[in-house]
């Protein structure tokens, strides 16, 4: 078994429209980030567990000035710039942290965008949305020197997925609702999770050629009345992951585990489970039973295999003679 882990990383950008990163910034949640979050970020070393970190590029930009907002428009773009001015540092920087990230090469790092904007805004358009992007490779290149191969789309709204593989040539990971076109109500969604597990990770080609993942699991429990549920459902899927991988079969699933890194601080439980889940799981990677990898190294084996890349390399090959 293959277990892919991606974190979306974007401390306040992810509600940087709304009043609700002031609710959280009151609450210490952010703060709470940077004096915690390295505990996480050097246990995965210790482990060595590559992890994929989708961060809003912006997180690398220490003073506001250095922060592009001409792309943006209407409201979304006074959104920002309010946040911009109001938010504390530690809200909407996270250089700190992502330099004790890429200091373990193993991990990989794809962009969820410079500024989290998302498709169903009145004020995001195509054009707005693909700058976004564009701002976010260029960032990550320029501070990290990184080349980011994917994007993890905020709230997984992919509505402009084919635009940005034709220009950037990115894999995505992507909700499996937008496959199955599912209206389940929620609680009949927990209720088949419980029952059958977590779906493993659909791994594909899109139409570019670009590697498109579904996720599995939102490792996350917080809040709403169905909490409980929510609680006891992760906990199952865990448990049926674990169990599975034990398990002899010819060809061994890939499960993609998400979450946003305060999901491990904003509900303490949630970060016992996670390191529970870690420590479970080297057990049976030990057995040569399991087997982390990132959503980079998880596209590359399956263009290795796929006949379609396979001919494609060969026709560029064919061509530079």
């Amino acid at each position: 078994m293959k277990v892919v882990i991606s974190f979306d990383f974007e401390l306040a950008w992810g509600v940087a429209d709304s009043y609700e990163w002031e609710v959280r910034e009151r609450s210490g949640l952010y703060d709470a980030c940077h004096a915690e979050l390295p505990a996480y970020i050097r246990l995965l070393e210790e482990m060595s567990v590559p992890v994929t970190w989708a961060i809003v590029s912006n997180l690398l930009n220490s003073e506001t000035g250095h922060i592009q907002t001409e792309h943006l428009k209407g409201r979304y773009r006074e959104s920002v710039e309010s946040f911009l001015h109001c938010s504390k540092p530690t809200s909407r920087s996270a250089v700190d942290l992502i330099k004790q990230v890429v200091s373990f090469e193993q991990h990989e790092i794809a962009t969820h965008t410079a500024t989290h904007p998302y498709p169903s805004h009145c004020d995001i358009d195509e054009d707005v949305y693909m700058d976004d992007v564009r701002i976010s490779l260029d960032d990550i290149g320029l501070l990290l020197g990184r080349v980011p191969t994917n994007i993890v789309y905020p709230r997984d709204e992919a509505h402009y997925h084919k635009a940005i593989a034709k220009k950037f040539g990115l894999g995505a990971r992507i909700n499996p609702k937008i496959l199955r076109r599912s209206n389940l109500p929620r609680i009949l969604k927990y209720t088949s999770e419980i029952t059958n597990g977590a779906p493993p990770s659909r791994v594909m080609l899109g139409m570019s050629g670009e590697v498109l993942q579904t996720g599995s699991a939102l490792f996350n429990w917080y809040g709403g009345r169905a909490a409980f549920v929510k609680r006891f459902c992760l906990k199952a899927i865990l448990r049926k992951i674990l169990i599975s991988a034990s398990e002899p079969r010819m060809e061994k699933d890939i499960y993609h585990l998400w979450l946003h890194p305060f999901n491990l601080l904003r509900d303490r439980a949630v970060g016992d489970a996670f390191k529970c889940f870690l420590i479970q799981a080297d057990g049976l990677r030990k057995k040569g039973l399991l087997e982390f990898i990132t959503m980079n190294q998880c596209g590359q084996e399956l263009l290795a295999e796929s006949d379609l890349h396979k001919n494609y390399k060969r026709l560029c090959n064919d061509t530079a003679d």
